[in-house]
């Protein structure tokens, strides 16, 4: 049970989070977002009571989950960390896409016919299910990796050479980036509806960035205790030479005479 509840709150949740805020109210409250959250919870449940009294077997479920995580989820992750032009609309395109021939597909298990035979689909006259022996669910998920590649780029590029009016990036996600907004409730000199707002510096790097806090030396903090003063960053720090034996001897013999 507690493995069912949890399902259905990280489901409400993503679509309450990622889908309601992000793509259609992005202003929306918290409270609207709960509220949202409460009504995707029921259609979570009844969706999910309607697939125990339907499917008679878990491992079908199991098996199903699986092909939908990699014709859908795959490309999605794979471009997200190895192609940085990737967008909301490339994204929205390729999910689209392969869900779309992959339900074309067939699927016996929710028995539903194939609306594409692909080669060597067969009859099963046992079963009196269509069986595809050509591997559509990998077709399926290229389709959808290449239309994420083929629609991102293009769209990158049109939106920041300015060959499409920035309001037209409806998706907030390329050139028509909105600053997020975050209300102060709990400050007590925050006024009632106060936001702070949250924007990375216009010189900001993606990559390489060092935390100025981390370019104090050991000695800089030291000065700082003496002086009382704040360490000054890129302070060079003192080198200290490895005096051997030997050395050490010759300057205690100059030292005293011999």
């Amino acid at each position: 049970m507690s493995s069912a509840d949890s399902s259905v709150l990280s489901a409400s949740s993503m679509f309450a989070r990622n889908i309601y805020k992000s793509i259609f109210r992005q202003q929306s409250s918290e409270r609207e977002i709960i509220w949202v959250m409460r009504a995707a919870i029921l259609g979570v449940g009844a969706l999910a009571t309607v697939m125990g009294v339907t499917i008679t077997t878990i491992y079908g479920l199991w098996y199903l989950c699986a092909d939908l995580v990699y014709v859908v989820l795959f490309p999605q992750l794979v471009c997200v960390i190895y192609f940085k032009g990737c967008n909301t609309y490339g994204s929205l395109s390729g999910y689209i896409l392969g869900i779309m021939f992959r339900l074309l597909g067939g699927e016996p298990l929710i028995l539903l016919d194939p609306l594409i035979k692909y080669p060597w689909c067969i009859y099963n006259e046992e079963t009196e299910l269509f069986e595809q022996k050509f591997p559509f669910k990998t077709l399926s998920m290229c389709i959808s990796f290449i239309t994420i590649i083929a629609v991102s780029y293009p769209i990158k590029y049109l939106f920041e050479n300015g060959k499409l009016p920035k309001h037209y990036d409806v998706f907030q996600c390329v050139v028509n980036i909105q600053e997020e907004q975050i209300e102060l409730k709990r400050s007590p000199t925050a006024e009632p509806g106060e936001f702070t707002t949250i924007k990375a510096p216009s010189n900001a790097t993606s990559n390489g960035t060092i935390n100025p806090a981390l370019k104090f030396s050991k000695s800089d903090l030291l000065n700082a205790e003496n002086e009382s003063q704040p360490p000054t960053p890129n302070h060079k720090p003192t080198v200290y030479k490895a005096i051997t034996k030997t050395e050490s001897d010759d300057e205690s013999n100059e030292e005293t005479g011999m």
